[in-house]
């Protein structure tokens, strides 16, 4: 670990404390693990998932262990509207949005090689 005048790389670089943060994707795997870090690091976060249950257990859970706010949505990053209202709940909630973590996906249970054009066209189209 490098350190520079008694704080370390992380502390001195990526100071994310008061500031606030959407992170996508967050009631699995990495968007848990990334909406995590932030709150770690001091940041107030809303997280964002279409399992609106898993968000709610985990913002108490990360509100308790780091005491930074947390503010579950449930979104779904296909719907334009639920995305402004994602976005529009940091900003009533916390004043400001400072980082997105855009971390939703989407999954398929065939090798990408396989996959119907439909499918792929439906993935990357808006509705």
């Amino acid at each position: 670990m490098v350190i520079f005048l008694g704080k370390s790389v992380t502390e001195t670089c990526f100071n994310v404390s008061g500031q606030t943060a959407i992170v996508t994707g967050a009631s699995s795997g990495l968007g848990m693990l990334y909406a995590e870090t932030l709150a770690d690091l001091g940041a107030n976060i809303v997280i964002a998932a279409r399992r609106y249950d898993r968000l709610v257990k985990f913002a108490d859970e990360l509100t308790k262990k780091y005491a930074v706010k947390v503010v579950p949505v449930e979104t779904d990053v296909t719907k334009e509207e639920q995305v402004i209202r994602m976005v529009q709940t940091a900003i009533d909630n916390f004043g400001s949005l400072e980082i997105l973590v855009n971390n939703a996906g989407v999954a398929s249970v065939l090798p990408s090689v396989s996959m119907p054009v439909k499918i792929g066209k439906k993935w990357l189209t808006p509705t």
